[in-house]
């Protein structure tokens, strides 16, 4: 699923777990990655804990979390960079003790670069408790 905007939205299912959701952007450009679980929640559970992850921090600089209001949807800032691929997983623990796992894959498009661009390594994990 590709989505046109700054927010690319997982719609996380209880039923369709195989699904990776994807966005493409160039190097610079500020994107908001969401995930709703309300798909795959019981009704009444509430996320109080979200980890995001990836491995190739210098592609994406993942930003800041946040649990958003209603407790059953999460999201996280990121800055696409360099040109490549990253892969990042969200994790999210609920007051009943379940885990949902979302996978994005973020395809940062080679392009001209002017020399103005201020990049650096980020972090590899994000935590919200």
């Amino acid at each position: 699923m590709n989505d046109l905007g700054r927010v690319t939205t997982a719609h996380v299912s209880g039923y369709q777990r195989w699904r990776v959701h994807s966005a493409d952007v160039y190097g610079g450009e500020v994107r908001t990655l969401v995930g709703n679980f309300n798909g795959c929640m019981p009704v009444g559970d509430t996320i109080v804990a979200v980890r995001w992850d990836t491995w190739n921090a210098g592609t994406v600089f993942m930003g800041t979390g946040v649990i958003e209001t209603g407790l059953r949807s999460v999201s996280l800032d990121i800055r696409a960079q360099y040109a490549g691929r990253a892969i990042i997983r969200c994790k999210v623990t609920t007051a009943e003790g379940g885990v949902y796992v979302v996978n994005y894959r973020i395809n940062v498009n080679p392009s001209v670069y002017y020399g103005d661009e201020a990049w650096t390594t980020g972090p590899s994990f994000v935590v919200v408790p």
